[in-house]
């Protein structure tokens, strides 16, 4: 699984799994590449370089997500200081 991180799992009325919400733990924050982007240029092109993107929050996956395979990346890191 993913270290330094709560996964809460969501059901539905029936009772149902439905997905989960995978939270960082206190002092860290949370990849996932669905926050990353491309760095362009000052002529507004690509560079072929990408900037990670983290949030302090949460990001939720459906049930069949695949945490062996991780094709989102999800992984936490600790802050840095002034995060």
């Amino acid at each position: 699984m993913i270290e330094n991180v709560i996964i809460t799992e969501y059901y539905n009325k029936n009772n149902k799994l439905q997905a989960y919400r995978i939270s960082p733990i206190t002092g860290y924050k949370l990849h996932t590449k669905t926050r990353d982007e491309d760095v362009i240029d000052e002529f507004g092109n690509p560079t072929g370089e990408i900037k990670l993107g983290f949030t302090n929050t949460f990001v939720q996956v459906h049930k069949d997500y695949d945490f062996d395979k991780n094709e989102l990346e999800i992984y936490s890191i600790q802050k840095g200081d002034g995060e």
